[in-house]
C-alpha cells in the first residue's frame, strides 16, 4: 500500500470539504443580502432578543424587545426588527412575540414593519415557518428544513373552542391519557383568556383589542413535547382580586410561604391554592387547577406559569417562585413533558 498516496488523498479530500463549507457560507450570506432591506434615517431600528425565551436570565430583554415594538407602531413609525442578535427561539417566548405581532396587525393595519435577518439560519426557519416573516411584510429566501422547525403547529381564536385545541393535539403521536391531559389543561387555560384575561384594559398604551384572543402552539424536538397557550389580558395578579374577595386572597397567602405580602409570582400561587380549596370544597374548579395535572401523570415533566412580572414553576410535586422587573401584560403558560411520555 502506498501510504504517499492515501496521505494525499486524504489531504484532497479534506480540501474539498472545507472548499464546500466556504462555498456554503457565501451562499448565505448572498442570501442574507438579497433578504436586507433598505433603511431609511426616520425608521426606528429595534434590537432582537438574544433568545426569545421568557425564563431568565433573557426574560427582560424579550420584553425590553416588546415593549419598543409596541411603542414604534403606536407612534406610527416604520420599525425595523434587527434578528442579527438572536440566537434561539424557544416555544413560550416565541409565542409571545408572535401573539403581539399579530394583535399590532389588528390594531394598526397599515403598521409598517421589516426585518434584519438572524445570523443564525436557524432563527431564520423558525420566523419563516412560524409566519412571522410573512406577518412583518417581510419576503425571505429561506426554506424551513429542520425537523426540530417544520413540526411547529399552531392554533388561535377568540371564543371557545375545544376543537381547535383538541385538532392541534391530535395531530401528534401522544398517547389517548397524555392527549386527554394537555387537551384539557389548554382548554382551561383558553376559557381563562377569554372570560377573564380581557375585563379592563391592559395598560400597554394601545387601543383595547375588539376580541378576547388567545394563541397555542405545540411543538415536538427530539428530546421533549410542548404545549404553549397566551393571552395578551391583564394577567392573573390583576385578575384574582376580581374573582375573589380580599379575605379569600388573603387566606390563600397565608397558606403559602413567606407570609401575607404580594408579589405577581405569589398572586398566581395564590390563583392555584384557591383553584384548588374550591375543588375539593364542591368539585368544581376554576382552570388553574387543572393546568398541573398532565405534570402530576408524567414524570419528568414541568409546568411554567407566567404572567406579568411573575412565574411559577411546578415540577417533580413542587411550586418555585421567581418574580421579573418588566412585565410581560398577560399570561403564558407552557407545559414541557419528555419524550418518552409519547
Amino acid at each position: 500500500m502506498d501510504h504517499a498516496k492515501i496521505r494525499q488523498w486524504k489531504l484532497l479530500k479534506l480540501a474539498k470539504a472545507r472548499e464546500r463549507r466556504r462555498l456554503a457560507r457565501l451562499h448565505q450570506l448572498r442570501r442574507l443580502a438579497e433578504d436586507m432591506p433598505e433603511i431609511a434615517a426616520d425608521d426606528v431600528r429595534i434590537r432582537g432578543p438574544q433568545k426569545f425565551a421568557l425564563e431568565a436570565p433573557w426574560h427582560d430583554d424579550l420584553v425590553r424587545f416588546l415593549t419598543e415594538l409596541r411603542s414604534a407602531a403606536a407612534a406610527q413609525k416604520r420599525a425595523v426588527l434587527d434578528f442579527r442578535p438572536t440566537t434561539q427561539c424557544v416555544a413560550g417566548g416565541t409565542l409571545l412575540f408572535f401573539s403581539e405581532l399579530q394583535r399590532l396587525k389588528v390594531i394598526y393595519p397599515t403598521i409598517r414593519l421589516y426585518c434584519i435577518p438572524s445570523k443564525e439560519d436557524s432563527v431564520n426557519q423558525a420566523l419563516q415557518h412560524l409566519r412571522i416573516f410573512e406577518l412583518c411584510g417581510f419576503t425571505s429566501h429561506v426554506v424551513p428544513r429542520r425537523p426540530d422547525i417544520v413540526c411547529w403547529k399552531m392554533a388561535q381564536g377568540s371564543e371557545i373552542d375545544g376543537d381547535k385545541v383538541g385538532g392541534l393535539i391530535d395531530r401528534f403521536s401522544l398517547s389517548p391519557d397524555v392527549g386527554s391531559h394537555f387537551f384539557r389543561g389548554a382548554s382551561e387555560a383558553m376559557i381563562n383568556a377569554v372570560e377573564h384575561a380581557y375585563v379592563e384594559d391592559r395598560e400597554d398604551g394601545l387601543p383595547p383589542p375588539s376580541q378576547s384572543n388567545w394563541w397555542m402552539f405545540c411543538r415536538e424536538t427530539e428530546e421533549s413535547f410542548f404545549v404553549a397557550v397566551c393571552d395578551l389580558g391583564i394577567g392573573i395578579p390583576r385578575s384574582l382580586p376580581k374573582k375573589y374577595a380580599d379575605e379569600y386572597i388573603s387566606g390563600a397567602m397565608a397558606a403559602l410561604s413567606g407570609g401575607y405580602y404580594r408579589t405577581d409570582s405569589r398572586m398566581i400561587q395564590a390563583a392555584m391554592e384557591l383553584a384548588r380549596t374550591r375543588t375539593e370544597r364542591d368539585g368544581r374548579g376554576i382552570g388553574l387547577f387543572d393546568l398541573k395535572r398532565i405534570i402530576d401523570e408524567v414524570e419528568g415533566g414541568t409546568l411554567h406559569l407566567f404572567s406579568n412580572r411573575g412565574v411559577v414553576t411546578y415540577r417533580n410535586g413542587g411550586f418555585t417562585r421567581k418574580n421579573f422587573r418588566r412585565s410581560i401584560k398577560g399570561t403564558v403558560v407552557v407545559w414541557t413533558i419528555p419524550l418518552k411520555a409519547k
